[in-house]
């Protein structure tokens, strides 16, 4: 039967004194010859292709999370060119309805109907501050 490898931090005594560095966390850097060939000894066969395969699946997370963020940052700007189209749609539209409100209550001035340009007049004027107390309140911050 094999006999059981020793724990990381206790090398045998054949080893020598130093001590093995564990990998620094978030370094992701290859270990020295010197540190795979006391792992080699410790852990047994393979430690260093587990070390390239550990480096290498690490480099291939980054790239893709720097890929994602490539993809978030476009997405975003497309929704910001998105946003500002409706806000130029939305200042078209209803600049287009006031002139309209307007037009309908000058040709009612025109007509003598005085009363009822003013009561367009004054419901344009509630529905424009109505609109934009609203707009206000609901907008983020």
């Amino acid at each position: 039967m094999t006999s059981p490898s020793p724990g990381p931090s206790t090398p045998e005594a054949g080893e020598g004194g130093a001590e093995v560095r564990p990998p620094a966390a978030g370094a992701w850097e290859l270990p020295s010859a010197a540190d795979i060939e006391k792992y080699e000894l410790m852990l047994g066969g393979g430690a260093a292709e587990r070390a390239l395969a550990l480096v290498e699946k690490r480099f291939a997370l980054e790239v893709e999370d720097q890929y994602q963020r490539r993809l978030d940052a476009e997405h975003r700007r497309r929704l910001d060119m998105i946003n500002v189209r409706f806000r130029i749609v939305g200042v078209l539209v209803g600049s287009s309805g006031f002139a309209g409100c307007l037009w309908i209550a000058k040709d009612f001035v025109d007509r003598g109907a005085t009363t009822q340009a003013a009561g367009l007049l004054g419901g344009m004027a509630a529905a424009l501050s109505a609109i934009f107390l609203g707009t206000r309140s609901r907008t983020p911050r």
